[in-house]
């Protein structure tokens, strides 16, 4: 009975040594690579060719209320660091969120890709104000152009007709519909045809005006929704971009 004892005594820990080291590498160092990859920090050098510019980190969001004109609101806050201005040398944590700016033009965000230890980008900029009056005319256009097409599908351009005394007296009296032109006969109509073309010109520029790019030295591009074109439409965490 006391040898039984001393077996079983002895067998789990043995056991328990065999069990851990049945456990593959992978799974070992599984605890170890997330933390590394939290923490991987890239070397960037960043130039750009507007002449002037700065890259910024976004650390992060919050939310909360507060009060605008003594009325309760909701209060987003988005939390931005300037590291450094252009061009630069800097050490950043390879998954943050970056955005390079400068004055006129337009802002964009940086995606630096997983596992990059050293990384070579220039900044392509873009005017920020073909997009911002395309947009604008996309606004006006758009707006004119609904309340025109409304009014004319309401009949306000549409002449009214009456039934009115023409001539004569008496049993020779005359009486008879007259049309009368409507005062917006030609306004409603031209506003309407307007704020379509120019609704039409702020689609067309935010579509084809050129907009900042972030380019690697291998030609590949670093913008955080890099497309095969530089055109197009898209949202982040600074809201609608172009």
């Amino acid at each position: 009975m006391n040898t039984s004892h001393t077996l079983s005594t002895a067998f789990f820990p043995a056991a328990l040594l065999c069990a851990l080291s049945s456990l593959s590498p992978d799974a070992q160092a599984a605890e170890p690579a997330a933390r590394s990859d939290a923490t991987a920090t890239t070397r960037l050098h960043i130039t750009t060719d507007w002449g002037q510019g700065e890259l910024i980190q976004h650390l992060g969001t919050s939310y909360g209320t507060g009060y605008v004109g003594g009325r309760s609101a909701s209060v987003t806050t988005f939390h931005m660091q300037r590291l450094c201005r252009l061009p630069c040398d800097v050490d950043v944590a390879t998954e943050g969120n970056y955005y390079v700016d400068a004055p006129g033009m337009l802002a964009r965000q940086i995606a630096i890709p997983a596992g990059a230890l050293q990384l070579d980008a220039k900044v392509h900029g873009a005017s920020q104000a073909p997009l911002t009056l395309s947009l604008v005319a996309v606004y006006i256009g758009g707006i004119a152009a609904i309340a025109g097409g409304v009014a004319w599908a309401a009949g306000v351009a549409d002449p009214t007709t009456e039934t009115k005394y023409i001539g004569g007296s008496g049993a020779n009296a005359q009486w008879g519909p007259v049309t009368t032109p409507s005062k917006y006969e030609t306004l409603v109509p031209a506003v309407t045809i307007a704020g379509s073309g120019v609704l039409v010109a702020g689609i067309a520029g935010l579509i084809f005006f050129p907009r900042t790019h972030v380019e690697a030295s291998d030609g590949g591009r670093l913008d955080a929704r890099a497309r095969p074109s530089q055109k197009g439409i898209g949202v982040s965490p600074q809201g609608f971009t172009v």
